[in-house]
């Protein structure tokens, strides 16, 4: 509990510097491309090292409760570090809500709350990040059940899921060229299409070990093409909110998605128990009903592919960079959607 308080109490400040960095759209991109590229690859990091850390640090004991003590303290001194980096070395250029003599302008809890509300650019990014984390947590939470009683061998699940984050990471390592040529919106839209081909391929190969790690190959990708551009997208969403009511609600739109994602996290996670459940899984079981198995495959690809294509839809509907460089020059100049001149922009 006190660890995810104060991770939300970093996470979206942090997230809102995406937006208040700058407001060009393939900056943004590459941004959220690199945030999620390095928290891809702290988390294999850390995955890797920590039971090494914990065993040295321990007496060769892996199990030593000094030598995790000795491996959090040291995790935490660098996380503290990086932080401070970011605090000292990234500044905010971007200014919300300001009146002309340059004071700043009190924007009231109920008045941001329903300025979101109005943005559907905001609203349909709510909904793909709530799409997403849900789909993760049902999906990631179902592999070793698939491995172990699908593919009737856990010892499938490392080469399913490392082929997965492998190709997720290189993706990432393409993804600004993609924004680049086509934008962030296309980039997530050609992404969650080939997510889609992948998850329908892992339920048509069967127990083939080399057409599932394909299979996943093509879901990595998929997943690289969205993971780096979701967050830019989000800050687009805002900054046209901010457009469009004439007020910034930057911290508060990252608040809110913020939320929505943990809530997609816990639902997905609950969603995963239920199939199960419905399926009549049994953990104690060495072998599996049908019923059981066909839960698990739901789990896996079918839930999956319902909430990539709720992802699709969203942004088939989210036609924001067609006049993002309108808003951004209306803003710039001192306009919103209200000032007449800001609506002829629009027109023309």
């Amino acid at each position: 509990m006190v660890s995810s308080i104060f991770y939300t109490g970093i996470n979206v400040p942090y997230a809102s510097l995406n937006g208040l960095m700058t407001t060009n759209q393939y900056e943004r991109g590459l941004l959220g491309n690199f945030r999620m590229l390095l928290a891809t690859a702290g988390t294999m990091t850390v995955n890797t090292v920590v039971l090494k850390m914990v065993t040295g640090l321990g007496n060769g004991n892996q199990y030593d409760p000094a030598g995790w003590t000795k491996t959090y303290v040291i995790l935490s001194l660098i996380t503290i570090g990086l932080n401070f980096f970011t605090f000292f070395f990234c500044k905010e250029r971007v200014v919300e809500n300001t009146t002309q003599d340059g004071s700043a302008q009190k924007i009231s809890f109920g008045k941001s709350v329903k300025g979101l509300f109005k943005n559907k650019y905001w609203v349909l990014m709510v909904i793909v990040l709530f799409s997403m984390y849900f789909m993760m947590s049902c999906f990631f939470g179902s592999a070793a059940y698939f491995a172990q009683y699908n593919m009737n061998d856990m010892n499938t699940y490392a080469p399913i899921s490392n082929a997965l984050s492998l190709a997720q990471i290189i993706t990432m390592f393409v993804t600004p060229f993609l924004m680049k040529k086509v934008s962030k919106r296309y980039t997530m839209l050609f992404g969650m299409v080939v997510s889609v081909v992948g998850f329908v391929g892992t339920a048509m190969v069967g127990s083939s070990l080399t057409a599932q790690v394909v299979c996943s190959v093509i879901k990595g990708i998929g997943f690289g093409c969205g993971a780096a551009t979701m967050f830019g997208l989000l800050q687009d969403a805002i900054t046209y909110g901010q457009w469009l009511n004439g007020f910034g609600t930057t911290g508060m739109g990252n608040a809110a998605s913020s939320f929505c994602t943990k809530v997609g996290s816990g639902i997905g996670t609950a969603a995963l128990g239920w199939i199960l459940s419905a399926g009549g899984f049994e953990a104690s079981a060495k072998v599996q009903s049908a019923q059981a198995l066909s839960a698990i495959n739901v789990a896996f690809t079918v839930v999956p592919v319902i909430l990539v294509i709720v992802v699709v839809v969203c942004m088939i509907f989210f036609d924001l960079d067609k006049f993002y460089a309108k808003i951004i020059d209306d803003l710039e100049n001192g306009r919103h959607k209200g000032d007449s001149s800001a609506a002829q922009t629009l027109k023309n």
